[in-house]
This record gives structure tokens, C-alpha cells and sequence, in this order.
């Protein structure tokens, strides 16, 4: 089982929304997917149709953008924001596969194997938070970017409970907890969109 502290949101590494680098772009992808290798090109980084609205089999969607007026460096830096949060979803999806695989041959409990399962949520929104923090401030609607960073450390924090609830076996609480979250991740979704985010939107 993979397990990554909750962190309090981190002040973002560079003290000014002077623009992204391939460098950073990279660092940020490594703590989305630890170990995973996964990097970028320059020409992908430097592309501006990503993310595509040609949606493979199996995929979610890309939501729609609400943001107005987005500079190249905005969207620029959105279009990175939304790989960080598709290569940590995938991530997080390979580490449930290889522990339900465990699980099964462990013979796990349900409730520790519901247990594992919020708490790959919550360290998925972690991976989320730390990468976001290395790739510094976004060049527009700071205070936006930073109204949706909060929930994403919010519902961390709340997966983390209902993970420690799980373990428990007080399943009413953990189902208590999921509503909050899913309250949240509404209210994510349109913070999300008014900045210009479409795959961390799009589920």
C-alpha cells in the first residue's frame, strides 16, 4: 500500500507567476505519479490543444472550460494542472488494481479492504496538492486556483476520515463523510471550470 501523508497546503515554490518551464512541468509529474518515470516533451508541454476533446474508450470526457479570456501562460499553465490530475488518477487506479489483487489473495477483511480504498483517495488529492505546489502560481485568478487547491485539501482530509471510519467498521459515518465529499467535489468542479480546468473537472 502506497501511503502519503496529509500535508497542509504548501505555499507554492516560486514567489512570482513568472511562467512554467518544461523542468517544473516534469518535477510536478514526478510527485503526481511517484516512480512512475512519467515525463513530457517540449512539444507536448508547449501544445495548446490539451487536453482534446477526442475522448478514448474508457476515458472520462474533458469538461467544459468556463474560463474568460485565457492568455497562452494561463492556459498554458491550466493545460498542466489538468495532466497532474489525469496522471494521478491513473496512478492511483494501478495501485487499486495491484491491491484488490492482494486483497484477494490475503483474504483481506472488508473493512480493511475499504479502508485501503479511501485512503488511495486521499493520498491521490495529496499527490495533487504537492505537485500543484511545484509548479508555483498560476499567472491568472490566483485566488481562484488557491479556492480550489483548499477543497482539494479538504476532501483529502475528509477521504483520510472516512478511511480511519472504514477501518472501524462504522460505515454510517463513512457515509456521512462521502456526502461531504461529494458537496465538495461539486463545488471543486465549478471552481475548477471557472479557472479553466477540464480533466480534474471532468469526474
Amino acid at each position: 500500500m502506497f501511503a502519503i501523508p496529509l500535508l497542509a497546503i504548501a505555499p507554492w515554490e516560486h514567489s512570482s507567476a513568472s511562467g512554467l518551464d518544461l523542468a517544473t512541468a516534469n518535477n510536478a509529474l514526478a510527485l503526481a505519479a511517484p516512480g512512475a518515470g512519467v515525463r513530457i516533451s517540449d512539444e507536448e508541454f508547449s501544445s495548446n490543444d490539451y487536453p482534446t476533446d477526442d475522448t478514448s474508450p474508457g476515458a472520462y470526457p474533458a469538461a467544459p472550460s468556463l474560463a474568460k479570456q485565457m492568455t497562452p501562460e494561463w492556459h498554458k499553465y491550466a493545460a498542466m494542472v489538468d495532466r497532474v490530475c489525469a496522471l494521478s488518477w491513473n496512478y492511483m487506479r494501478a495501485v487499486q488494481a495491484r491491491a484488490g489483487r492482494q486483497a484477494f489473495a490475503a483474504r483481506w477483511t472488508q473493512t480493511r479492504a475499504a479502508a485501503a480504498m479511501w485512503q488511495f483517495d486521499s493520498d491521490e488529492d495529496a499527490r495533487i496538492l504537492q505537485a500543484t505546489t511545484v509548479l508555483g502560481k498560476p499567472p491568472a485568478q490566483q485566488f481562484l486556483f488557491a479556492s480550489w487547491r483548499a477543497n482539494v485539501a479538504r476532501r483529502s482530509a475528509l477521504f483520510q476520515r472516512a478511511s480511519k471510519a472504514a477501518a472501524a467498521g462504522n460505515f454510517d459515518l463513512v457515509q456521512r463523510i462521502c456526502r461531504k465529499i461529494t458537496r465538495l467535489k461539486t463545488q471543486a468542479d465549478e471552481l475548477g471550470q471557472r479557472f479553466g480546468l477540464r480533466i480534474c473537472t471532468s469526474n
